[in-house]
């Protein structure tokens, strides 16, 4: 439903200027997905949470609606649409973004030197940040909304912080709810993407990489003291 609305803007400015509708498109229709990635994967991984209905150890009713019995045929349909969902959507859009921002930067031509020259003395910058910069200009005017919050050097970022959010949110319900196995391994991925977070400290804005920081150890934080 949410997609609808990119696609009616596009259908009434591709007359104007086709290429402008596209980028535009493509633009609002990624910035719906990452809007609702978190519920997708929450959802889809729903679907294999169970729990023993405590009058009668033999059933198992869906955690997220008891009314579903797990051993029911239809919920194994269910179970199956959800790991083709999961792998279309949880974790093929961000290794589909990664590898599409990888292939168009290996494809930006090289800047050449007098290039970082004038680029370093306008901006202040180093002759190594120069080249970078210059390559996330060319980036930003067409995947601006998945690279322009991020250092040139980090634009992948937008993927990682997706499969942290797979991780947490998904990965972690395939172990026992509430089990010393999933605490566990929900802290090690918490601790792993807050270190890498602090080394790569990859937004260019100070105020967004803290509030990140203090994001990610609030996360951590809570699941301690789950």
């Amino acid at each position: 439903v949410m997609l609808s609305v990119p696609c009616t803007l596009y259908v009434k400015a591709r007359r104007a200027n086709p290429v402008a509708a596209l980028t535009n498109l493509t633009s609002n229709a990624f910035f719906v997905v990452f809007f609702c990635y978190p519920r997708i994967c929450t959802n889809s991984f729903a679907v294999f949470i169970c729990r023993v209905v405590q009058l009668d150890p033999t059933v198992s009713v869906l955690e997220a609606d008891d009314r579903v019995l797990c051993q029911d045929s239809d919920h194994a349909i269910y179970q199956y649409a959800s790991i083709l969902f999961i792998g279309a959507v949880s974790v093929g859009v961000p290794l589909g973004v990664a590898v599409l921002l990888f292939r168009e930067y290996r494809r930006l031509p090289a800047v050449s030197q007098s290039l970082k020259v004038r680029v370093s003395d306008a901006f202040g910058i180093s002759i190594e940040e120069a080249g970078p910069a210059v390559h996330d200009v060319t980036m930003g005017s067409a995947y601006g909304f998945l690279v322009d919050a991020f250092k040139p050097q980090f634009y992948l970022s937008e993927s990682v912080d997706m499969l942290r959010k797979l991780c947490l949110v998904g990965l972690v319900v395939l172990f026992d709810r509430g089990s010393v196995v999933q605490l566990l391994a929900t802290l090690c991925i918490s601790i792993a993407f807050m270190f890498w977070h602090v080394k790569a400290w990859p937004y260019k804005i100070d105020l967004v990489r803290r509030a990140s920081l203090i994001a990610c150890a609030h996360s951590l934080t809570t699941r301690c003291a789950w």
